[in-house]
């Protein structure tokens, strides 16, 4: 592998991380870098539901994409 490549992140990888951050007091908040993301539909909707359980604990969530 080259060490420059980046390894694409799963679907529960993502979930499981948002579900991380929520409870961890060193995470203050999630910054998103979509700028080579792309998903369909459904796996869009799942992080959105899951963001939006994320938004619950006070934290902030910040996004952008080239």
């Amino acid at each position: 592998l080259d060490p420059n490549e980046e390894i694409p992140i799963g679907l529960n990888d993502i979930l499981r991380s948002i579900d991380k951050a929520k409870t961890d007091d060193n995470i203050k908040g999630i910054l998103l870098d979509l700028t080579t993301f792309s998903a369909g539909y459904a796996k869009l909707s799942e992080i959105r539901n899951k963001l939006e359980d994320f938004k619950e604990s006070g934290k902030f969530i910040s996004a952008y994409a080239d």
